[in-house]
């Protein structure tokens, strides 16, 4: 399921900068789901 999603975002990021990008929207989707089983917790 994350890595259908990461594919469509990075297919949207710009081509002069994919890797940062891709990073940072990782990073978000790793703290939200960090979140995510903390409340679950």
């Amino acid at each position: 399921m994350s890595t259908d999603m990461e594919t469509a975002v990075v297919g949207k990021v710009d081509p002069e900068a994919p890797q940062p990008t891709h990073i940072d929207v990782h990073i978000h989707q790793e703290s939200a789901l960090a979140k995510l089983l903390l409340a679950g917790c």
